[in-house]
Order: C-alpha cells, then sequence, then structure tokens
C-alpha cells in the first residue's frame, strides 16, 4: 500500500540549455554529461550555480545512450548512424574525455588492435570502437569493477578496460578494451545492470537477475538459503525419456548393455543410490554427481530356454545422464505470469549459458537468483537498476545490501537480493512513468504531469542485515513498511531524470510547438536534517486527525536520518540530536494508551538517550500519567518502558514527591501486581510513606494470586519499617506462612541487604525475630550461588571485629548448618576452617554460663544430618574432661542449679524449659555435662568426619599450641590421622585406660601397628612390674584388652607372633583359643556365603 503525504521539496533549482537538443544524460560525482544532437558531449558542473559547461568532446555519431565509469574514467556510448535508411548502432568507449581537445584531433580505433601512437607522450582523446556481430542495443558500466556491459538479441558480452606496457613507443601506458566474456539468455535483453559479480537484464516484459561464481567459491552458499533438492522424476524428464525410448527402443538398450558388459565401468552395472552417487559393481568407485538424475526402466527379458513358454523375467535396469542437468530440475512455465526465486531456481526459460573468453576470468557459473515474467498487460519495463549498499567503513567487496529495482509504465518493484531474495516494496504511480531513479531511500519517477518521490526500503534492508535488532535495547522499521509518496512536483515534457548524491538532473522537451524547446533542471536533494522536518512538521498536521499518518511519517524520518548516519558513521552531531529527537517521540506515540505496538515504545526510549526523569516529566507534561485510561491516560508501552528502567541496577531515580506519588498510583491501576516490586526492588525513590502504604493496603484487594499478595505484605511491613512502626511491621511480616517468606527473601534478596555490605532493616527484624528462618534464607542464598560464605559472615558481622566472630551465634549456626548437609561438599573446606576457629577461640575464652534454659530429654548439641559432622569415637567419652559417658549426658551440670520453683510442691517436668541460674562458685571443678562442652563436643565431631582433610588436620593442630579445656582430645584426634605411631605413644603413657579402644579404631588390621604398641606395651610393664603397683595394675587390664582386641582382628599365626616370649601360658592360652576359635568361625562363614551365592546363581 502507498500512503500519500507530500511533504518533499527540493531547497534550490538551477535551469540550464545546451547548444544543440539533448539526446542522452549521464552523471559523474558533480558533473553532468549531455549529449547532444550535434554529435557531441557537453560537460557540465553541478557545484556552480546556473551550472556551467565547463568542457566538451566530439563523438563520431549521435549519441542514444551513454555510461560513465569512474573505476576507469571513461565514457561509453551507444551511438546510431543512418545509412541508405538503414540505422546502425555501435558501442564505442571514450578514454581521456576530459583532456583537451581543441587543438588535438580525435583517434579512433577498434578494440583489440594495438595502434601507433604519437611519440609525443601526450595523452589524446581516444575513441575506441566495440566490434560486434550483433547489432546492440543498451550498454552500461560497473561501477565496482569499471567493466562494461553489452547487449545484442539475447546476449550479454562484458568488457574490461585493460592497461598495456608496449616498450616500443614513448607513452608505455597503452589502454584497450578486452573481450572478458559472454553471457547467453534466453530472450531478448532490452536493458542491463551490473554489480560485479551480480548481472540482471530486462526484456519488454520478463527480468533476470543471475550471479556469477566459481565452481570452488562457496560465497552463494553464504549469502543464500539453499533450496531443498528433490528425487522425484520432473514432467520435462518424463517427456525426454519418452522420446528416447522411442528412437532407441527397448532391444537396443539391451543390446548396449550386454556389449558394454565386459567393460570396468558400465553405466547399467551400477548401482542406484539415493544420495546421487554411482557405485561401481567393478572396482566399488564411488563417483560424486551433483547433477544427479535417475530414471529406471523396466526390461522384460525372456530366456532362450524358456522361450515359447508363456514365461517373462522383468528386469530393472537404471540410466543415469548426468548431462541432462539444465533440464532437470523444473518443467517450462506457460503462464502468462509467474515468478521464480533461487538461488538454484533452473528452468528451459531461464537458463543461462556462460561463456569465458579470457583466462584471467574467475567466473565458471552462473546461478539464477530471480526470474520474473511480468503480465501482458505490463507494458515496456524499463529503469532497471542495482542499489548496493556498503557497511560503515568498510571495503568496497563488504556489501550490506543489494536491491534490484525494475518499473513498467503503472508500477515500481524493488527486491533485495541479499541472504534471501524477496520483494519489498511495490509502487504505484498516479500517472505513466518514463524513467525512474533510485538511490538508497528515495524513488523518484517520472510521470506525464511531472515528478513523483517516494521513499526507498533499499537502506532498511541492509540495516536489518547488518545490524541486530531485538526490540529491547534497540528497534528499527521494517523493510516491508509501506512506502509512502512524500513528494508530487509538476513539471512539463520530463523525458529522462539523471542524478548524484546530492542533485537530480531532469531532461524537459516541450513538443507542443513548431520548435522543440528544451531545458535541463537541477535540482538540489534536501538535507537528512531538512526532509525530517518537513516530515515532522506535516505529521504534527495529521497527529490528532490521522496517528496512523503521523505514526507513518515519524517512521519515515526516522529511517531519512538512520540513513545519514550510516552513510556518515554518525559524524554529524545535528542529524544525531534529531534521531534522538525522532526515538523519542517514537517512543512517546507508542507508549500512548492507543497504541497497537505498545512494546516498542521500550526501544525507542532506550535509543532516544533521555534519562528516566525526563522521559517521566515528558511524560507527566502530556497528561501520560492519569490514572485513567483515556485519550490523555498511560498506555502499556509507557507502562512497560517504566518497568524496564525502574529495576535496572543504577543510582536511585531522582523526581519530585509529587510525580513518584503519579508513578505508584499509575502502577496501582495499569499493573497492580508490579507495585510492591516498585516500593522494594526498583530505583524509584522519594514518594510519601503515607501515599505509598494507602496504595499497597488498595493493591492487597486487587491481587488474585497468593504469591502476590504475600509480596504485597511484605512491601507494606518494609513502609512500616520506614515510618517506624515496628509492632505493625512485625504482624504483617509474620502474618505469612514461613515457606512464603523465605521463597520471597530467596528471590528478592536486595530486600535483605544494601549492595551486599550490610543488613537493611527487614533483614534485621528477621535476625532478631526469626532467627531460625533468617539462616534458612541465608543457607539458600548460598546453595544459588548469590551469597558466598564470607560475604554472608561479613554481612551478620556487620561493624564488629573479625576477632570476635566466635560470640556472633548466628554465624556459628549458618556455618554448622552449611556443614550439615553432604550437597554442600564443595563448600566444606571454607565452612570447616572458619567454623573450627570459632569453636577453639570459644574453648579458648570459656567462662561459665550465667544461666541457661533447662535442656530436653535426651537432647543432642552435634548438628545432625550426613555432612560434615562426624560420629564421635567411643574412646572420647573417657577422654579428658570427660569420665565416661554418664558425665555427659545424664550428669546435671554443677555450674548451674534449678531456679527456686513458685511452689515447693511442683514438680519440673523437663518437657517444658525452666530457667536455672549460677550457683555460688564452690564447685571448681571442669563440669562435664554436654552442655558446658557443646563446643568441644562439636569441634571433635569436624575431626572425627570422613571428610577431614589433611591441610583441615595441620591447621587445627596449629591452632591448639596453648592450653585449654578438651586441647589433649582434639590433639590426639589430629595425630591419629597424620602420626598414628605418636598418638599411641601418647595414649599409652598419658591415658593408658582407653588404650584398647583407641588401637581398635587406629590400628585395624594393621599388623605393623599392632606390634608397634604390644611391644611398647610390654617393655612398660616390664619397668612398672616392681616400683609401681597400682600402676603395674593399669597397664596390666590396658594389656588385657589389647590382647582381647588383637585375637577378633588379627589371624593365630599373627597373633602368636606378636606375643612376648617370656609370657605365661595360662595367661595367654584363652586368648589363643578365642582368636582360633573366631577364625574358624570366619571359614565357615565364607563356605556358606559361597554356597548359598551358588545355589542364587543356579535358580
Amino acid at each position: 500500500m502507498v500512503r500519500v503525504l507530500c511533504c518533499h521539496h527540493f531547497p534550490s533549482q538551477d535551469v540550464f540549455t545546451t547548444d544543440g537538443e539533448p539526446v542522452a544524460l549521464c552523471t559523474a560525482d558533480n558533473r553532468v554529461f549531455v549529449a547532444t544532437e550535434q554529435c557531441r558531449i557537453d560537460v557540465h558542473s553541478l557545484a556552480n550555480k546556473v551550472c556551467p559547461k565547463v568542457h566538451s568532446f566530439q563523438t563520431i555519431s549521435i549519441v542514444r545512450q551513454m555510461s560513465y565509469s569512474k573505476k576507469g574514467n571513461y565514457i561509453a556510448t551507444l551511438e546510431t548512424k543512418i545509412s541508405r535508411k538503414t540505422y546502425f548502432t555501435y558501442a564505442r568507449v571514450y578514454l581521456n574525455w576530459d583532456v583537451e581537445t581543441s587543438k588535438r584531433p580525435m583517434r579512433i580505433r577498434v578494440a583489440g588492435h594495438v595502434t601507433k601512437r604519437n611519440k609525443s607522450g601526450k595523452l589524446h582523446l581516444e575513441a575506441v570502437e566495440i566490434p560486434s556481430t550483433e547489432m546492440p542495443c543498451f550498454i552500461t558500466t560497473c561501477q565496482k569493477t569499471g567493466n562494461l556491459a553489452v547487449a545484442a538479441n539475447q546476449n550479454v558480452l562484458i568488457y574490461g578496460i585493460t592497461e598495456q606496457k608496449l616498450s616500443d613507443l614513448d607513452n608505455p601506458i597503452y589502454q584497450d578494451v578486452c573481450y572478458l566474456y559472454e553471457i547467453k539468455f534466453n530472450f531478448l535483453v532490452a536493458e542491463i545492470s551490473m554489480f560485479d559479480p551480480y548481472v540482471t537484464i530486462c526484456s519488454t516484459s520478463e527480468m533476470q537477475v543471475v550471479y556469477l561464481h566459481s565452481k570452488a567459491d562457496d560465497t552463494l552458499t553464504k549469502r543464500f538459503q539453499a533450496p531443498p533438492t528433490s528425487q522425484e522424476q520432473t514432467d520435462e524428464s518424463k517427456f525426454i525419456l519418452k522420446h528416447i525410448m522411442k528412437e532407441k527402443g527397448h532391444g537396443e538398450l539391451h543390446s548396449e548393455r550386454k556389449a558394454s558388459a565386459k567393460g570396468a565401468n558400465t553405466l547399467l552395472d551400477s548401482q542406484v543410490v539415493p544420495s546421487g552417487r554411482l557405485i561401481d559393481s567393478a572396482d566399488n568407485c564411488i563417483v560424486e554427481d551433483e547433477y544427479f538424475v535417475s530414471w529406471t526402466f523396466e526390461e522384460e527379458k525372456i530366456p532362450l530356454e524358456q522361450r515359447g513358454k508363456g514365461r517373462t523375467k522383468v528386469i530393472s535396469n537404471t540410466l543415469h545422464l548426468p548431462g541432462l542437468e539444465d533440464s532437470a530440475s523444473y518443467p517450462d512455465v506457460t503462464s502468462d505470469t509467474f515468478e521464480i526465486i533461487g538461488p538454484g531456481a533452473k528452468m528451459l526459460k531461464c537458463n543461462v549459458r556462460l561463456h569465458i573468453k579470457d583466462t584471467s576470468v574467475k567466473y565458471s557459473t552462473a546461478d539464477t537468483l530471480l526470474y520474473r515474467k511480468f503480465s501482458s498487460s505490463v507494458t515496456l519495463l524499463h529503469s532497471l537498476q542495482l542499489i548496493p549498499i556498503y557497511q560503515q567503513g568498510s571495503s568496497s567487496d563488504d556489501l550490506a545490501s543489494l536491491c534490484v529495482f525494475v518499473s513498467s509504465s503503472r508500477e515500481g518493484y524493488l527486491y533485495s537480493l541479499h541472504h534471501q531474495v524477496s520483494l519489498l516494496s511495490v509502487y504505484s504511480y498516479t500517472m505513466d512513468s518514463y524513467k525512474v531513479a533510485v538511490s538508497p531511500y528515495l524513488v523518484q519517477a517520472v510521470t506525464k504531469t511531472g515528478l513523483e518521490t517516494y521513499t526507498c526500503r533499499a537502506f532498511v534492508s541492509a540495516l536489518h542485515s547488518v545490524e541486530t535488532f531485538d526490540n529491547v535495547t534497540k528497534t528499527c522499521p521494517s523493510p516491508k513498511l509501506d512506502i509512502c509518496m512524500i513528494g508530487m512536483h509538476p513539471f512539463i515534457g520530463l523525458q529522462d531524470i539523471v542524478q548524484t548524491k546530492d542533485c537530480l538532473i531532469l531532461l524537459s522537451k516541450d513538443d507542443t510547438r513548431s520548435e522543440c524547446n528544451w531545458s535541463l533542471y537541477s535540482l538540489q536533494n534536501s538535507s537528512p536534517a531538512d526532509l525530517y522536518k518537513d516530515m515532522l512538521e506535516m505529521g504534527n498536521k495529521n497527529k490528532h486527525a490521522s496517528p496512523p499518518a503521523y505514526l507513518h511519517l515519524l517512521q519515515e524520518g526516522h529511517l531519512v536520518l538512520k540513513y545519514h548516519m550510516f552513510e556518515h558513521q554518525g559524524h554529524c552531531k545535528e542529524v544525531e540530536k534529531l534521531f534522538k529527537e525522532s526515538c523519542a517521540l517514537l517512543g512517546e506515540h507508542f507508549g500512548r494508551f492507543d497504541s497497537e505496538d505498545a512494546s516498542l515504545a521500550l526501544p525507542y526510549y532506550l535509543m532516544s538517550g533521555l534519562e528516566v526523569e525526563e522521559i517521566i516529566n515528558q511524560a507527566v507534561q502530556q497528561g501520560q500519567l492519569s490514572k485513567e485510561k483515556g485519550e490523555a491516560g498511560c498506555g502499556e508501552g509507557l507502562m512497560c518502558y517504566l518497568k524496564y528502567v525502574l529495576f535496572q541496577p543504577g543510582d536511585p531515580v531522582k523526581l519530585t514527591e509529587t510525580i513518584t506519588n503519579a508513578v505508584l498510583e499509575v502502577s496501582l491501576c495499569m499493573a497492580p501486581d508490579c507495585l510492591p516490586l516498585l516500593v522494594l526492588t526498583s530505583r524509584l525513590h522519594g514518594y510519601d510513606d503515607d501515599h505509598a502504604l494507602a496504595c499497597l493496603e488498595k493493591c492487597s484487594g486487587m491481587l488474585s494470586s497468593a504469591s502476590g499478595k504475600q509480596l504485597n505484605m511484605v512491601a507494606i511491613a518494609v513502609i512500616h519499617l520506614n515510618l517506624c512502626e515496628l509492632d505493625e511491621a512485625k504482624a504483617a511480616l509474620f502474618s505469612l506462612p514461613k515457606a512464603g517468606l523465605v521463597d520471597i527473601c530467596v528471590n528478592y534478596h536486595s530486600l535483605l541487604h544494601r549492595d551486599f555490605a550490610e543488613l537493611t532493616h527487614l533483614a534485621q527484624l528477621l535476625r532478631s525475630s526469626k532467627s531460625s528462618l533468617f539462616i534458612e534464607v541465608l543457607v539458600a542464598l548460598h546453595d544459588k550461588g548469590i551469597l558466598t560464605i564470607r560475604a554472608t559472615i561479613r554481612l551478620l558481622q556487620g561493624t564488629s571485629e573479625e576477632r570476635d566472630l566466635h560470640n556472633n551465634a548466628h554465624a556459628r549456626e549458618y556455618l554448622e548448618t552449611i556443614l550439615s548437609d553432604n550437597r554442600r561438599a564443595y563448600a566444606f573446606s571454607d565452612a570447616v576452617s572458619l567454623l573450627s576457629d570459632i569453636y577453639i577461640q570459644r574453648l579458648k575464652n570459656w567462662v561459665p554460663p550465667t544461666s541457661r534454659l533447662l535442656p530436653a530429654a535426651g537432647h543432642s548439641h552435634v548438628p545432625k544430618g550426613n555432612g560434615h559432622f562426624g560420629s564421635r569415637h567411643s574412646w572420647l567419652n573417657d577422654f579428658s574432661p570427660f569420665k565416661g559417658t554418664s558425665s555427659i549426658f545424664k550428669q546435671p551440670c554443677n555450674k548451674l542449679q534449678l531456679a527456686t520453683p513458685a511452689s515447693s510442691r511442683q514438680s519440673v517436668k523437663s518437657s517444658q524449659p525452666v530457667q536455672i541460674s549460677k550457683l555460688n562458685m564452690v564447685d571448681m571443678e571442669d563440669c562435664t555435662c554436654c552442655c558446658c562442652n557443646e563446643d568441644l563436643l562439636k569441634m571433635q565431631s569436624l575431626l572425627c568426619s570422613i571428610h577431614t582433610t589433611e591441610a583441615f588436620l595441620q591447621e587445627t593442630h596449629q591452632q591448639i599450641c596453648t592450653d585449654f579445656k578438651g586441647k589433649w582430645s582434639l590433639q590426639v584426634l589430629c595425630l591419629s590421622r597424620t602420626d598414628q605411631r605418636a598418638a599411641l605413644d601418647y595414649v599409652m603413657e598419658n591415658f593408658p585406660n582407653i588404650l584398647p579402644d583407641f588401637a581398635v579404631e587406629i590400628c585395624q588390621k594393621n599388623y605393623g601397628l599392632w606390634s608397634y604398641i604390644t611391644e611398647n606395651m610390654t617393655a612398660v610393664l616390664r619397668q612398672t612390674s616392681i616400683p609401681n603397683p597400682e600402676k603395674q595394675n593399669i597397664y596390666t587390664q590396658a594389656f588385657q584388652g589389647l590382647l582381647a582386641a588383637m585375637c577378633e582382628v588379627l589371624n593365630p599365626v599373627d597373633f602368636l607372633n606378636l606375643l612376648p616370649y617370656e609370657g605365661s601360658v595360662h595367661f595367654f592360652l584363652p586368648y589363643v583359643q578365642r582368636c582360633c576359635k573366631k577364625n574358624q568361625a570366619n571359614k565357615l562363614k565364607e563356605v556358606i556365603v559361597a554356597k548359598g551365592e551358588a545355589l542364587t546363581s543356579e535358580t
């Protein structure tokens, strides 16, 4: 669809004439070439007013068409001559056209023939005639390579300008026109446009675009998506097969197969593979064939011995004919109108044949990208042109986009050829057109009534192929956006149009009078800034009467500015400023309540570069923050923008209290589920707390989901804390279920800390009132990878010094929870180091408690679970300061006594905690109860774990250098893993009563350690046999315990070898008997288990 919104104008216009009647035009930078009926080409400068003539030169004949090549600095012409009432057309190239020719005659020669030049070494105007067996009808030049294309009937001949060095001439540089290659088409060529390696042609009703490449070149597959291949036979292949069968017959095929059966590589003896490969039956050679075509024949064969018996046999033969690839893909189409989009499109009508004439040409294949046949009602295609657009600051080989344009008398068609061939736009003219000039962003059409100006989508296609638009932070109108007629300029008798970057040149002829009058117009193009302002002015006139027209002009102006920035790499500050203004206006439009594409407000607002405060203030001025949905109300687009920017990390948004309150009210109206988040996690600050509380209370009744209501209640609690209403905050916060509160704190963890540096008021309230829930939240944040252990400890420490960490009960509880689950084994090394340091510092600084709640019966201080806390060894219960299991878990604390009950007859139930108070410090002995030794029990549990590492043991051993209660038990636990013999010596010397249990734990089935402890124990018994009978009794009992333990774990042979030679038989005999019985029982067990397994396997 074409919108008509006329707002385009030309800032200036120059009118100039020539000495003769103009017959052809072309341009070069800021110059225009005008060919006249007097066989002359005049060169006019467009840089000066009235376009003065700056140069002219003669031509051989009258020029009907010409083209300038900047690459080779030559002018190619198509000239006509009448001889005996017959028209002859010639293609010529004019070299050194800019040399002064007033005193030097023009030299004429034929391309490919070297002629003797003058000896002066000066350049002369040269006309090189291109020989042709057929009469040329159109010429064009490639602005990329400087090559020349000449059309003749169905052929396009490509020539190049070459420079040769001739040593026998004074001027060694010799320019000539070289014949490179020829492209043969299947219809008459009327016009050509070339941009190497693309060539496009058209006739009066057909157009075709081909891409030239070598077989080894994979550029085509990178630029385009290859069409799917098909294994099915086409109608055309079946038609050809039918005629082959008629001509040769079954017998001939069969006889040929028999005649070649002795060969090694016969087609009929090959196997057919679905992938299009031939596998020869003789040597299994695989031959790749990209033009694989499979035909199957069913042949009736009658063996000699069965002739006359009525028996037949069907044999399937497969014939491969790769030479028919040109006609094997698509059938011919005979309808009046159709379109084929490639690459790889093949049919009889659009097949292309490439003939290379020069060995320097790298091309070997021509693929059709686009073929279209127009209906018979379309008259005379014209203005065929390729529009290349390069990337910013790139070389000439790095295309951003390439489009092709062709026009009929009433419609123009713009196709994109980059990445994927597609139709971008259709231009419907108001009158019949004669000529059309296309730039990346404007289309200028010459019609009967004058000049029509349309917007062009060629640049938009390039933009979308180069840049990425996510429609969140960056966006751009689509290449499929409706085009717009932005200008209608009346002119009389327009015949031709050419353009430069800054100007349009029009040729006007008035044939109504007896004499033909002509004029040439030089129209200066509007600058991007002026064109945008004109579009904006027209758009503002239609803003309320026709919002779609307003939006369309905004988008067109936005694209004009974007093209200028794309072309000049954004170096124009004025255009950049206007571009941001257009983004702001588009964002404002899409932010309105009635916008269809509301989500586009976000990227346009972000691209505008405006601060959040400016956009919100602007929205307030436009009435877009009204609570009511109406013409000036808030739309979803603006709300989408507010949601995005207010929740981005950054500094708080500074707004007045009135505007901030308005934002809350709009959120309550448009997105009530977003209101709690605005209060809790957004950058929006400065609102009135009482007003926010009122909005949140209204919001509670508008929310339907349970999670939304819970989040809203947390927001209410936060506002109460801001108002210093602690009781109301507690009531709101603790009315929530525990699971819901934990989920909210985990999902919105910023509620608990300020940039991970300190705890918020909400976190401090949870910590003081619901410490277990608070610890659970911190552990969950650790599991999600949000808070590390060190970061959590810093938050819990607050402003206290690191050396006081052992006094932080919440830090200790947090670390214990981390170490209680094996799923957090990856964090054990950090957590256990911190926690062990806390335990040891508490043991070193231990003081008796002043009061304590009465513990419940059967309580345990060591955390449970499958984590780092292991089961304590049984011998630790007899290790100082403990005196057996009962002294730990059953003996009452000797430091505290029960508080006096209210009634002496009232019994104290253990299930009800009762406050106990401190005794007079009469009993100075260390208490062995589990409550007074809680830290020691936990530390022992950590050292007994299977997760204990050698590094942790060494670190602990270094920390227990000073004396404290339970030090020796920790030291022995460290030595039991690092130096077992030293641990055995220490226990044997200081605690011989626990030696049997300790040895069983340490030695297990290690014969060497059992031998070591037995020898040392025997030596001790020898030393204590006389002087100290009491000590001898202790060591004797310990030795007996060792014997009882060894006979359970060692075999009889090893056990007997460990017994001392001077011992009494009666003393050792019971242990030897026990060892033998144990060994026999183990053997019997092995036999029973083996037989049971055998029976199980048989069944």
